[in-house]
């Protein structure tokens, strides 16, 4: 009897062992992805503060543009949303638009940068809504306008750390649609076409050495 309580401990123990290794696994399981560990933040953000007000002030480059593959890497990407040229009550603010590091990269993987001092070329990608055409939508007993816009994107490609531009363009964005795609918002007055970043992509890619 006595041999049989030993052996029931026992196995009690080797059990609550096992379950003890599962639930911590089904807790690391569970847990956020990231959990305890702050997210590093990318080159472009680390360099912000210095290449954000470069690309308010820049200019579009004067003379022949670059030739392919003749732009210094690694680069990285600044982007303003510019909405001076909109009506307030479309969302339009004056003055010039502060540049941010994009929330993906528009150069090519080959371009990426691994420190600040190794960036050699700032693309800046400012977004200006174009107002081409106003919905009606009736909100309630209010007829409510809404701005069909064409999201234009201006590049300018900067050498790092000089800040002269030695390429710009401007691409034009997709035409909004005819109608409006969703019901009244009144959170945002306009409802605009794709932006051109892909074709703004190709273009960089070009650009950027091999």
């Amino acid at each position: 009897m006595l041999r049989k309580t030993s052996e029931l401990v026992k196995r009690t123990k080797r059990l609550a062992s096992r379950a003890g290794v599962l639930g911590g696994l089904i807790a690391l399981s569970l847990a956020p992805a990231g959990c305890g560990d702050a997210s590093k933040p990318s080159i472009d953000e680390l360099l912000q503060a210095k290449a954000g007000p470069v690309c308010t002030n820049a200019v579009d480059a004067s003379g022949s543009p670059p030739a392919p593959g003749s732009v210094a890497k690694p680069a990285v990407t600044m982007f303003a949303n510019d909405t001076s040229g909109l009506d307030e009550k479309f969302g339009g603010r004056p003055g010039p638009a502060a540049f941010y590091a994009y929330y993906r990269s528009l150069v090519p993987t080959r371009a990426a940068p691994d420190s600040v001092e190794a960036v050699k070329t700032v693309v800046c990608v400012r977004e200006a809504p174009v107002v081409v055409g106003i919905y009606k939508a009736q909100d309630s007993s209010v007829t409510k306008e809404i701005a069909a816009v064409r999201l234009d994107w201006h590049v300018r490609v900067l050498n790092w750390p000089s800040g002269e531009t030695i390429a710009s363009t401007i691409f034009q964005g997709g035409e909004p649609p005819s109608a409006m795609s969703r019901t009244t918002d009144r959170m945002y007055p306009t409802e605009g076409g794709l932006a051109p970043s892909s074709e703004a992509e190709q273009w960089i890619d070009g650009l950027i050495a091999q």
